[in-house]
């Protein structure tokens, strides 16, 4: 496929990775827009595609668009692609807090993509919830599920609603994790153990942990009984955490993101 970047940051170069080591698109079928002349370079170099400090040149005759831009700078990219986008064309929106209506109405397009990778993708390891406007037909679908799928797992949703739920749970995910990483780590120190060793020990218990789950498909309720003798040391020690209310913490967290998602996300809708 003919691909489009407007916005050669972190989240392009993963996308790029990935659909690239796959065979999904060859270097000289993707042009990426990118104001920084060195990460123009460095990309060309890297990847061999061509680019360009202009967004039209990106959009000219690329089969799918994906605007990979910092919010901050949305208003202007729509600006300057309104109404240059072949009707055919996907356009697929990785824009934190930027809703579907705002793209239709600032590219004046209809064939859109909404969705919000997590920082995994830079591994191949994304969590990436999507929908699409319904103009947008099966084909159009398929090529938006390869792109997303090149970087991790990808969840289409009927509403935007559940796009904008999504940055409660995937979006965070990440630093919860290396929150629970970083406390138990801590704690294996505090035992005895050196801070490499803590960590290593730390990393390998949750990766086992989670592959168990994947491959068994059990409900953690059930695989946390299984680790739970009555009057054990895991039931004290989930007790504690019982006691101290992680259950609810997590809750409220998960919350806290999304109510400061929708904040930030009506301050995109709210730009000139």
């Amino acid at each position: 496929m003919r691909l489009g970047f407007i916005g050669g940051g972190r989240m392009c170069e993963a996308i790029l990775r990935g659909l690239l080591d796959r065979g999904v698109v060859r270097g000289r079928d993707v042009v990426v827009a990118e104001i920084s002349s060195e990460r123009r370079q460095e990309l060309a170099e890297t990847f061999g595609v061509a680019t360009t400090i202009h967004g039209v040149d990106a959009v000219a005759e690329a089969e799918v668009v994906i605007l990979a831009v910092k919010p901050q700078h949305l208003s202007t990219v729509l600006e300057d692609l309104r109404q240059k986008t072949p009707s055919d064309t996907l356009v697929l929106s990785i824009v934190a807090g930027a809703r579907l209506s705002i793209l239709v109405d600032g590219l004046d397009h209809r064939v859109v993509v909404r969705a919000m990778p997590n920082t995994p993708a830079q591994v191949g390891k994304a969590t990436t919830v999507w929908t699409a406007t319904s103009e947008t037909d099966d084909e159009q679908r398929e090529l938006a599920r390869t792109i997303l799928g090149g970087v991790g797992f990808e969840l289409e949703v009927a509403t935007e609603a559940l796009v904008e739920a999504a940055t409660g749970i995937s979006a965070p995910a990440p630093a919860f994790v290396y929150l629970l990483v970083e406390a138990m780590s801590d704690a294996a120190v505090a035992l005895g153990f050196n801070a490499e060793q803590a960590q290593q020990l730390v990393l390998e218990s949750f990766r086992g942990s989670l592959e168990l789950q994947r491959v068994t498909g059990e409900h953690p309720a059930i695989l946390r009984s299984h680790v739970t003798s009555p009057g054990g040391a895991t039931a004290a020690g989930l007790y504690a955490l019982e006691r101290g209310r992680v259950r609810t913490a997590i809750h409220d967290a998960v919350r806290a993101v999304f109510d400061r998602a929708q904040i930030l996300g009506a301050s995109v809708d709210d730009r000139p």
